[in-house]
């Protein structure tokens, strides 16, 4: 059946006027983006003058970052917009580009004033920790300031979680999680900050455990705590007192604090001993341990764990310049990994004497802190990279402050989430100190889905790359009961933690099939396997997966090693079903 010659006409004209209202939109959408980009590089100076204690410069590009974003707004405005993001599934794009564009005004107009009055109430330019007074006048008054930006977040966060997330193009889907992503970070940051008058002993005087890790026998948080301190901090004023190595501190007798069924099954009783109550990569259980071995040590109650490594201080390092020790020893950025790590093996051959020489060092360079004025910036891009990369780690013992630090990077925790995720840790069960030469690489390949599922692949090597030549007997002799393996191999337990839901279909070492142990922790599938390493040796772990199909970009949580781990992440689109 032919259609009339008037049919034809109207349904052509309505073609044209869909595809110049399509045609329309997408200047329009590329408008804002251009819009939105601006004003996300004038909010990283923003960010940045507040670092550098340069509040004028924040409030003008704080205009700057809100006219841009006007503008955006301006260009997703409109009868035609609002007609297009009303339109039946098809508006659902246009809606949520409106909708992205609508919170980062929203946050520009409530939520970063807030935040920059909150930066000017104390000039940061320059600060004294360790030995010195941090100005909490400025710090409690700026509490008000961080309140209401939180509320803003909230807000913005509602409005962007209500937006539709499927049937929509998948570039503004990924834009949408993206600045939810970026929205929960920053509402982290702002929770925790205006938790940092108290935790400096506003209120009265803190107490916290201060961890120093060795990487060079690997543990779940990083490596085995060879060093402690107890930092005090009192109306603001921070002093580090009683250092001490790991052999002082009895280990624990008694119960422990209870972890979960599925902590036991992969752990054991080993957490009992303090070398070992890190084994699990999630730093509060870590904390909780040692808090409660502490209190059967010693009377002094404690507030907290900060737990950091040598390759976090050669950050600080290259902000505070290097230390001399006692013995004429210098300690710079470029080498305090190394002396801590391997030349104080070679160096001392009475294992007393060279822990003595390593709280000598920590002493040192966390006493430098406070003998001149620190470049906050720096300071602060320094601890932001420890964080970044969990080699800098925070636990408060007050139930509300924990549940604020749990949602921030510093909390260290192991993430709770239903997107694809995977993450190897190490543990060393040699009793060596051959971790200062693991190598590792990891591959993550997500393939398509289907029915609700998608199967995927996870390949590890793992290279034991012990130099030529004699090591220390301490550093290269392997102590795991019953062991005659030769002097340089090494032993590790090797943990995956994999995408919620998801199921191990095979698992290989070397082109073998083996099988492996498995377990849960904090939702996630848990696996282990122990493997042994000859020098020079590499091994290689192939594991296929059956994950739910999740949308939402992969997460690869990296252990804190001395050799960064190698990581690569390939998918294939998925739609969630």
């Amino acid at each position: 059946m032919r259609l009339p010659r008037t049919a034809w006409l109207v349904v052509s004209v309505v073609i044209l006027v869909a595809v110049a209202l399509a045609g329309w939109l997408t200047v329009r959408a590329v408008q804002a983006r251009h819009r939105v980009e601006t004003a996300q590089r004038w909010a990283q100076q923003v960010e940045q003058a507040l670092l550098a204690g340069d509040p004028g410069t924040a409030r003008r590009r704080l205009v700057d970052v809100q006219r841009e974003l006007d503008s955006a707004r301006h260009a997703t405005s409109g009868p035609a917009w609002w007609l297009a993001a009303h339109l039946p599934y098809a508006g659902r794009t246009p809606r949520v580009i409106r909708g992205v564009v609508d919170a980062l005004d929203r946050t520009a107009d409530d939520v970063l004033p807030a935040l920059v009055r909150a930066g000017t109430l104390f000039d940061p330019v320059k600060v004294h920790l360790i030995g010195a007074t941090m100005p909490l006048n400025g710090l409690n008054a700026g509490r008000e300031p961080l309140a209401e930006a939180l509320r803003g977040l909230v807000g913005v966060r509602r409005e962007l979680a209500a937006l539709p997330g499927s049937g929509v193009i998948p570039s503004v889907a990924a834009a949408r999680a993206t600045v939810l992503d970026r929205v929960d970070r920053l509402t982290a940051s702002v929770a925790t900050a205006a938790l940092i008058p108290d935790m400096l002993g506003a209120q009265g005087p803190r107490r916290y455990l201060l961890a120093l890790q060795n990487n060079a026998e690997a543990r779940g948080t990083g490596g085995v705590m060879g060093v402690w301190g107890i930092l005090t901090a009192d109306q603001g004023r921070l002093s580090l007192a009683r250092m001490g190595s790991i052999e002082q501190l009895p280990d624990a007798g008694g119960s422990q604090p209870r972890l979960g069924a599925g902590f036991a099954a992969l752990y054991g009783s080993d957490p009992g001993l303090w070398r070992n109550a890190n084994e699990s990569p999630d730093f509060p259980y870590a904390a909780r341990l040692w808090l409660t071995m502490w209190r059967r040590h010693s009377p002094l109650p404690l507030d907290g764990v900060i737990a950091t490594d040598p390759v976090a201080m050669s950050y600080l390092l290259r902000v505070t310049g290097p230390v001399r020790m006692r013995d004429g020893t210098r300690v710079s950025a470029t080498n305090v990994v190394s002396l801590v790590e391997r030349r104080a093996y070679e160096r001392f051959q009475v294992r007393a004497e060279r822990k003595a020489w390593l709280v000598e060092l920590a002493r040192a360079v966390f006493g430098l802190l406070g003998h001149d004025a620190v470049d906050t910036h720096a300071l602060v891009s320094a601890l932001g990279r420890g964080v970044r990369e969990h080699r800098l780690l925070l636990y408060s013992a007050h139930p509300a402050e924990q549940r604020r630090l749990a949602t921030t990077p510093i909390g260290g925790l192991l993430p709770v989430t239903e997107k694809p995720f995977v993450s190897m840790v190490v543990n060393n069960a040699s009793g060596n100190k051959l971790d200062y030469y693991l190598h590792r690489r990891l591959d993550y390949v997500l393939g398509p889905c289907r029915g609700g599922m998608r199967r995927s692949t996870v390949t590890v090597e793992l290279a034991n790359d012990v130099p030529p030549g004699r090591l220390p007997s301490y550093v290269r002799t392997r102590r795991d009961a019953g062991s005659s393996a030769m002097t340089g191999s090494n032993r590790l337990l090797v943990y995956f933690f994999l995408t919620s839901g998801a199921g191990l279909q095979s698992a290989s070492v070397d082109g073998r099939p083996i099988s492996v142990v498995a377990g849960s922790e904090r939702g996630h599938l848990a696996l282990e396997l122990p493997l042994d390493f000859s020098r020079g040796q590499t091994r290689r772990v192939v594991l296929n997966l059956r994950e739910p199909a999740h949308t939402g970009r992969p997460a690869v949580w990296v252990q804190p090693l001395v050799v960064p781990q190698m990581t690569r992440v390939h998918e294939t689109s998925c739609s969630g079903g």
